[in-house]
């Protein structure tokens, strides 16, 4: 008899482990958990969860509730006898009373290998930190975030140009190819989680938009490491006359010291414009200007004065 399994998640991340779980024979998908449709966009148009519109197209049924811990919620979880739920960046934080509602608990993949980077955004935190590999962990919840007991691991290298956008797209593939081994484990006998090494616990907390201001003081490394992890949200962003540019894509550039003000933009050239930082410099590649589209940045070169200008001021 298939086991019985519902699975929570609402973003894209979310998406190849639904299917894969879906495209099991071994278990029997009983309902998929979302967050409720959202307004968004400048029309606020109503927009349903990447999961949801991943259900509906298998036809699981789909529940919705807009705090999954209330006794109206959790007794309807409890109504369909579940042996596990496997959970996926579904946006609210799990009750006591909710983990324990499924025969076998609750499982989480989560995108880092922990203990490190346990919280909200752990994929910019490895590129932020300049870690050189990341990876998916697959654990046990519990109560405190993050601290459960880990079924399964895979790393994955972290490139030099990776993206958070990039990352998050390998490691959501990631979760969705090793899913259901990881279940399988959890059905097993003989299959126990490996504890996690308290001394090894790194946390990250949410991002906001404000850590996107670029801060030319900062040498170039540290810069092109946020541009990369804020990519695509918060967006990393400095100011030109007043108004807000946004850099969608730039590069390192290692030069002697110019003895510039950090900030000033000293060269262009058809790669990009180049800046003065704290060490070094960044070629900006593509950027978006506040209230436009995005642009290569020698085509912003063509209709701005830009050479000794300095950003941010």
């Amino acid at each position: 008899m298939a086991m019985r399994i519902a699975y929570a998640g609402t973003p894209e991340f979310a998406v190849p482990a639904l299917k894969s779980i879906i495209a099991s024979v071994d278990y029997d998908l009983v309902c998929v958990i979302t967050q409720p449709d959202r307004k968004s966009g400048r029309g606020r148009k109503i927009i349903e969860s990447p999961i949801k519109t991943s259900a509906n197209a298998s036809n699981v049924q789909v529940f919705q509730p807009e705090k999954i811990n209330e006794s109206w919620s959790l007794d309807f979880i409890k109504s369909m006898k579940l042996d596990l739920l496997v959970v996926a960046a579904y946006g609210q934080i799990f009750s006591q009373s909710l983990l324990d509602i499924p025969k076998a608990g609750c499982i989480n993949i989560h995108a880092s290998l922990l203990p490190r980077w346990r919280g909200a955004a752990p994929i910019q935190n490895a590129i932020l930190h300049g870690d050189k590999q990341t990876g998916v962990s697959i654990m046990q919840m519990c109560k405190a975030m993050d601290a459960g007991d880990i079924w399964l691991q895979k790393s994955e290298l972290i490139e030099p140009t990776d993206t958070a956008q990039s990352l998050h797209d390998r490691l959501a593939t990631i979760g969705g190819s090793v899913i259901t081994t990881a279940m399988s484990k959890v059905f097993k006998d003989k299959c126990s989680p490996q504890i996690q090494a308290q001394n090894e616990v790194t946390y990250c907390s949410k991002l906001h938009k404000k850590d996107g201001l670029v801060d030319w003081n900062e040498q170039n490394q540290v810069i092109f490491r946020k541009i990369r992890a804020f990519f695509p949200w918060p967006g990393s962003y400095t100011t030109f006359a007043n108004r807000r540019l946004t850099i969608v894509r730039a590069s390192l550039v290692e030069n002697s010291d110019l003895n510039l003000q950090p900030g000033t933009i000293h060269s262009i050239d058809k790669y990009g414009i180049y800046v003065s930082t704290g060490a070094g410099s960044i070629r900006i590649e593509e950027l978006i200007p506040e209230g436009g589209k995005k642009v290569t940045a020698m085509d912003f070169s063509n209709s701005n004065q830009l050479i000794n200008h300095v950003l941010g001021l």
